[in-house]
This record gives C-alpha cells, structure tokens and sequence, in this order.
C-alpha cells in the first residue's frame, strides 16, 4: 500500500487492482456493493414444492435455508428503507398449474412492511409442484403499477425442474419477464446442477443462473445482496486481511501458510452480510500488526495460527456453529475455574458510531442506538466509537448495535485453566461447556484468548464467554430435581458402528517423527467409528484385552457416514451416488475415508438433481481398490475416530464396546456389542502395488496367450501421510521390497508363483485353459502386504499351449548391512 501520507478523506480502494502479481484473491466477492439507488422494485418467486423438505448439508431443510436468505435480505433492504430508498417488495411461491400461488406485496415498504413480510416467509411450507409460470405471471402487473423510474430485479429460485412440459413452462416464465421493460432476472438453483430450465427465466446478459447448496443460506443471500446493492464499492474485510497478511509488503505470509477454507467462508459471510469496508494502511503511523487488529475488531473477527496445521486462520464472531460439530470441554478437562459476572450499573447502554462518508469526504456520527430499560435504570452511559473505515450509515448503525449489544447483554465469563485437550482451540471459535459439577449442563462460549502453558505447567489459559448469538441453547442445571419432571431420553445402542486397526498413514499423522521412529514392528492401535443412534451426546470406547474387565480408553465423538446406493463391482470407478448422508457438512475434501476395509480419498461432494454424488481417489495407503457390495457404508473417519492409545502388539485380540452417553446417563455395558479385533502389525507391513493392469487393461474377463502384468510400486515410509490413490504412477521402490505373483486355476492348484520380483511388471504364460485367479502382493523383511490384488478370468492359451506356465521378471536385489553374503536364494 502506498506509503506516503496521505489527507484524512483519502480512502484506498485497493480491491481487483495491486496485489501481488495483481492476482486477486477470490476476486468474485472482493468488491461489496454498498447503497441502493434511490427507487427499487423487488420480486421473489420462491419455490415451494415438496422437495424443498429435503435437508440440506448444515442439518435443515432447503426451504427453512431459502427462508433465512430471504429474511437477511429483507433485513437488509429494512436498512436500506431507513435510510430513505424507496422499495416495493413482492413474494411469490409458487407451486400447481394453472395458477397455484401465494403471494404478498408491499408497496413503498416500511419497517412494519418488512416484518409483515418476514412473518409471511416464515409461514410457507413446501406442498406443491414445480409449475414456472406461477412464480412469474405476477411480474408485469407488479412492476407496471410501481414507479416508471426504479431498479426493477427479479429473484427466480428453484429446487427442481419445472413440471412437464419443461421446456415450455420454462419459455412461458420467460414471456412474463421479457414483458417487463429494463428488468433484471436472476435464477437461483438450490441443489440442482442442471441449469438449462433456470437459465431460460434468467435473463441477465453475460451470466447464467447460479447454483448454490440447500444447506448455504450465506450464499444466497449473497447472490441476492450483490444484485440489489451497487453504489459505493467497498473491499471485504476478509479480502482486507487476507492482502494485509500475504502482500510483499505486510504479512508476507506465504499463500500455503493460509487456510483458505476459513478465509473463502469468512469472504461469504461478509459479502453476505454487506460488510465492506474503505481503509488505508500507513506504515509511518502503524505497523502491519496494528493495521491488521485495527481490522479485526472492527470485523468482529480474529487471525490466528493453528496450533494442529500451522496456518492462519479466520474466525468470526457470527454466531454461525452446528452445535453438534463443537469441540466439548468437560469437568475432567477443567483444571482451575473462575467466573465473572455481569455488572451494568457502569455498562454502556448507548453506543453511537462515526464513519467516513467517502462520496461528502466528511465525518458522519450516527444517532445513538440504545438500552432504555438501562438508560431508566442507570440513566445515560454514552459511547461514540469510531470507525473510519465503515462507509456507509446502515453498516455503522449495525455495528452501533453491535457494540450495544454485546455491552447490555448479561453474560457469564469464565476464565479457566484446562489440560491439553483444549490445545487447539483458537480466538472467536465456539466451544461447549459440559461442566454439571459446576451447574452448567450445556453451554455454548466463545474462545475470547487462549495462552499455551509453561515448561513447568502445560495447562492451558482460556478466556471464555458465553454466546450472546445463541442464548436459547444455554441452559443452567437444576441442582436439586425438580418433582414431575419428564424422564430423559435412555442412551440405546449403537447400531452402526465399526472398529479397525490404525493404519500407519494415521499414526504419521498422530506421532512425532522421533515417536514413530520408536515403534516396534508389532505395534499396533485401535481406532473406533459410530453413528449416533439417537440424538445423543457422544460415546465412550472401552476395552477388553483378554482379562474379561472392560477399561474405559476414552470417549469419540459421532462420525460422519453415508451408504453408497450401487457399490462397485469394476474397481475403477470413482464417482458414485450417496444415501442416507449423516453430518456430510464436517466432511473436508481431500480427508481419508474408509469404505468397507478401502481406504479412499474424498476429492469432492456435490449436489446433482435430487443426489448427493461423491467422487473418491480409490485404494489408497495400504488397501488396494476392491469390490463393493451395494449400500455398504463408507465412515468419513479422519478426525472423527476414537482412539484407544494404549500399544498392542501383533497377533493380540481384544473386544471393543462403544458406550452412548446421552446429557445424563451411559448405555449400561451389557446392552452394548462386543466388537472382535485382533491385530496384524498393520502399520509396518509394505504397501500393496498400485496401477496394475493385465494384457494392458483394467480387470479384463478374458485373457489369451502370452500377456504381461504391470502395476506401481508404493512405500510405505516415502508416502508417510499422503493418500496416493491406485491410479497414480510409481513411487520409489522400497529397498528390500520385492512382490509376490501367483496364478491358480478354477479347483485353486497352484499353476506357477514368483515371489522375489523386483521390478513393476512380469511376463506370464499358462498352461491351462479356464478361470483362473492371479493374485498380486508386496513382500518385505518384515512380512507381507495386508491387502492384496486378486482378479479372476476366463485364460486362453496359445495355440499350441507352452509345456510349463511361467512368470519372466526382473529378481529384486536384496540389501544386507554388514553381512557378506556367499551363495544362497533369497525366498519369499
């Protein structure tokens, strides 16, 4: 940024134009439209047929998501309003043929208007079809009976195609808008990918209608806000910290050491939420540092390094949370504990705030946004804060209100002391509190500063305060029961649930290289995966290791699972379609998952017509790509397993009891499953081979005559914590690593075997006729692989057949340290 001084109505409007090799970062929400023109027409045609019931990705329905993008929409045309635009609104939801619709207008809409209009969206509810014309024909008597000089913007948004005949209800839709002169319409698709019958009704030139998730209400409201709002150009604030933070000249914080998820989140929310912002950064009067917290508390937000990744996070203030995905923080987690209460006889109880107005170039303070029930109680205790930066007076009157009312609301603070399991925890991120020793059932908090502990105390520091967005979640324990009080809900038993033995890509997640390095080749660590069956709060593992005494080895929380509906018998395929879908919202793309005994990679989630499709990155770590029986489960368990940390060793079995904790009881230990596991020495056994192919196809049902197999090699050690899927090339050759080939006709007699191949493909020609199975593995000094390739096929030999079958490959050479070596073979 420039660093000369510069006059106090200088604003720099640093959004497309000046970073770093003036590439913008996420350049579709940088720029925030700020005013509305002085005149605005506005029509919504909502859809509201029975689809819209389906839930969406955050745990509600589209429709109860459509309804909170329209209510901050209207939230932010009531500001608009109160600023003097003039604004007529219409909402149509439209369902059955010819003309089934319901439908509510307000002209020159005031603030009881936008209430009216907001009680009417909550009382939709999805019964119908999906028949275009009836969200559109209202639109030319609605914009020929409003002023002749207003912005005119339609809203068109759908689930679903339009009943039949698609295309000629859509083309009908279209004829209502085309009859309206200068209107811009704007098709949403909420979960559907197919926008051919959305585009004939948007009618915006260089666009097309936009898709968005069921379960991303700050999307559509964005979507909304961004056509309504012109005017003044601010800059997102996440923009603003994100350039303060990587630009040459700030933070110089390399790209890779931010998490663009957060950032990209936080970037909706503020575009959403038209909280942009005009500032300048002038390094004679502050430092980056200074520059970057002067932003954060204007944004209500914090950037802080993850203690787990090592990237700079963004968290907002929001109330935005699933309450279920909260990190828990319990009595047996709480070393010290100290509470603040509220006090409000010297509390502000009314906040104005004073802005630049970039287009006067002067300051403006807005009147005062006020607590009267204080105010009468303690009389005035003003406060004027300033905010140059806020452009506009509907956003200062919101922070003033802001501000306000994080003063008068009474809260609960505590400032507590905890063992390591908070460690992660960040600034602005949300926690629970589950503390019934010291009243507290349930609270939500949000992480006001955190502080690591000390060479000789590892506790942790932790300023906590309670949610002021989301009050009705909190509740206090009644010490003393209370007499005819409903029972509460029983923990049941966990239907779907499924332990396993760590695999070492998770133990190079979880231990340090010096840890790792210290195991012994036996070792060996249980992990467990569970839905919840009911609506409880977590589940607590124990364990039997062959005493006949169960040990409690820590508590999980649910995982995320789906079913895949038609399995895969062709162990290629990548893209597959989901059912039963539960917590698929925590799920990160590029995170492990395991699928029946399959460790695959989650490269996307996506929403297509009325689906849910997945697509993954087959066979990885040490599992091969298999077959798949139809509707089996695939566990999302990358930090959602429990473990159990105690080290087993190879060959030892034990059983394994998943225990349901509800808010007041456990599952008693009998009513639980005894789970089986012995384990393998999984984690240091070789990696299998990927990439193979036979005759030079994938899987072929018949072979004939001389053919070669080819496959990859994989290490173990070199991959480390990396998912490298079945498809992908060689990695380097393990030393001592060799591989296994073997051939068996349809009764299983052995045909022919190699078992100290070195190289990545052989040469194989069979004396038989018929099925027979190969089958493919690693070796190493330590074992053999846990997975191995197994495919059967209908052989033809040549013609005449060889006398022997045969396996031609290159012998792997065999490593010896400090051993001479005369004669001998080296045996699998």
């Amino acid at each position: 940024m420039n660093p000369y001084p510069q006059p106090a109505s200088y604003k720099i409007r640093r959004i497309l134009k000046g970073w770093d090799h003036d590439a913008c970062w996420y350049p579709e929400k940088a720029a925030i439209g700020m005013q509305m023109a002085p005149s605005v027409a506005v029509y919504f045609a909502i859809d509201l047929s029975g689809s819209m019931h389906y839930v969406g990705g955050n745990g509600r329905s589209r429709l109860d998501n459509m309804k909170t993008a329209l209510n901050a929409a209207l939230d932010q045309l009531g500001q608009s309003i109160a600023s003097g635009t003039a604004v007529d609104i219409m909402l149509a939801g439209f369902g059955d043929a010819p003309d089934h619709r319901q439908t509510l207008l307000r002209r020159n809409c005031t603030a009881q208007g936008i209430a009216e209009l907001k009680s009417w969206v909550a009382a939709r509810q999805a019964l119908y079809g999906t028949y275009f014309p009836a969200g559109t024909m209202d639109m030319p008597s609605f914009y020929a009976a409003g002023p002749s000089n207003a912005v005119r913007v339609a809203f068109f948004m759908t689930d679903g195609e339009p009943d039949p005949p698609s295309a000629t209800l859509a083309q009908a839709a279209r004829a209502d808008v085309d009859q309206v002169a200068h209107l811009r319409c704007y098709g949403i698709n909420i979960d559907l990918a197919n926008t051919t019958y959305t585009d004939m009704v948007h009618n915006v030139p260089g666009t097309t209608s936009a898709v968005v998730l069921g379960g991303d209400a700050t999307t559509m409201v964005g979507l909304i806000r961004s056509a309504i709002f012109t005017g003044v150009l601010a800059m997102n604030v996440a923009h603003v910290l994100y350039y303060a933070n990587t630009n040459a000249e700030m933070g110089r914080e390399p790209l890779d050491g931010i998490d663009a998820a957060s950032f990209r989140a936080g970037a909706d929310w503020y575009h959403s939420q038209g909280f942009g912002i005009c500032t300048c950064f002038d390094p004679a009067a502050e430092s980056a540092d200074a520059f970057s917290t002067r932003i954060q508390r204007l944004g209500g937000c914090s950037v802080s390094r993850d203690r787990t990744d090592g990237k700079l996070h963004l968290d907002i203030a929001n109330g935005i949370y699933t309450l279920e995905a909260l990190p828990i923080l319990t009595d047996d987690a709480i070393l010290e504990w100290r509470e603040h209460p509220s006090v409000f006889d010297n509390a502000v109880n009314s906040v104005s705030v004073t802005y630049f107005d970039p287009d006067q170039k002067t300051d403006i303070t807005t009147p005062p946004v006020q607590d009267l029930a204080l105010i009468q109680a303690y009389g005035v205790i003003h406060q004027t804060i300033d905010y140059p930066e806020i452009p506009t007076a509907p956003l200062a009157l919101r922070i003033a209100a802001r501000e306000l009312r994080a003063s008068v609301t009474p809260l609960r603070t505590f400032e507590l002391k905890t063992t390591r399991a908070a460690y992660a925890l960040r600034p602005n991120q949300y926690v629970r509190l589950q503390c019934p020793k010291r009243g507290i059932a349930d609270m939500v908090c949000i992480v006001g500063s955190t502080q690591s502990g000390s060479l000789k105390s590892g506790a942790i520091t932790l300023l906590l305060t309670q949610d002021i967005y989301r009050l009705p979640v909190s509740f206090s324990v009644e010490m003393a029961a209370s007499r005819g009080a409903a029972p509460a809900q029983p923990p049941l038993p966990i239907t779907s649930q499924h332990v396993f033995e760590a695999p070492y890509i998770e133990l190079v997640r979880s231990l340090s290289s010096r840890d790792l390095s210290a195991l012994s080749a036996d070792a060996s660590y249980l992990l467990a995966v569970a839905q919840d069956p009911a609506t409880s709060r977590n589940y607590t593992l124990q364990v039997d290791a062959g005493t006949g005494e169960y040990r409690v080895a820590g508590d999980g929380q649910w995982c995320p699972c789906a079913r895949i509906v038609a399995g895969d018998v062709t162990r290629i395929a990548t893209e597959f379609s989901l059912t039963d879908p539960y917590r698929l919202d925590q799920v990160a793309i590029g995170s492990a998952a395991l699928w029946g005994s399959e460790i695959v990679r989650v490269d996307r989630i996506t929403p297509v017509g009325r689906q849910l499709r997945i697509t993954l990155g087959r066979g990885c770590g040490d599992t091969v790509a298999a077959i798949h029986a139809a509707g089996e489960c695939i566990w999302f368990y990358e930090d959602n397993a429990a473990a159990d940390l105690t080290e087993y060793v190879k060959g030892e079995t034990v059983n394994v009891a998943l225990l349901t904790n509800t808010g007041s009881a456990q599952l008693s230990l009998a009513d639980a499953a005894a789970l089986p596991l012995t384990f393998v020495g999984r984690a240091a056994r070789p990696y299998p081979p990927g990439n193979v192919t036979i005759a030079a196809a994938d899987w072929p049902e018949a072979v004939s005559g001389e053919f070669v197999v080819m496959w990859a090699h994989r290490a173990r050690l070199t991959q480390a914590d990396q998912l490298v899927d079945d498809r992908m090339g060689s990695v380097t050759l393990p030393r001592n690593q060799r591989y296994g080939l073997r051939f068996t006709d349809s009764r299983g007699v052995l045909l022919i075997e190699h078992t100290r191949m070195g190289a990545d493909s052989a040469t194989v020609s069979l004396n038989t006729t018929g099925q027979v199975t190969m089958e493919l593995w690693s070796i190493d000094n330590g074992g053999t692989s846990l997975h191995t390739h197994r495919h059967a096929f209908v052989y033809t030999p040549t013609d005449p057949p060889p006398q022997d079958s045969t396996i031609s490959a290159a012998d792997a050479m065999p490593v010896f340290e400090g051993v001479i070596v005369d004669g001998g073979n080296l045996d699998g």
